[in-house]
């Protein structure tokens, strides 16, 4: 059992369902209806950014991100996966 105080249950807008998503070292506590809508919302912002990516590769317009910004975010991930394997700090190149 948890006892969530009455203000974030207000909040929340939780009265008697509540859906809980387990994380790393935390819970989140979602009323059900609201949860539903964030999942929609996220879903749609996916959709879009597809959607533009696509675009830009037809060639039918620019893509949000400019490419060396891209190419930059490979280069940091890659830093971290090297990072991970030696437990050094790698440097981005």
């Amino acid at each position: 059992r948890i006892q969530i105080p009455d203000n974030l249950l207000r909040y929340s807008q939780i009265n008697k369902d509540a859906a809980v998503i387990g994380m790393i070292n935390k819970i989140e506590i979602w009323n059900p209806n609201t949860l539903s809508k964030q999942d929609v919302k996220e879903t749609d912002i996916v959709n879009a950014a597809l959607e533009r990516f696509s675009d830009a590769g037809n060639g039918t317009q620019p893509f949000m991100i400019p490419t060396s910004e891209m190419v930059h975010g490979v280069a940091v991930t890659e830093a971290v996966v090297r990072s991970a394997g030696s437990h050094q700090v790698e440097k981005v190149v």
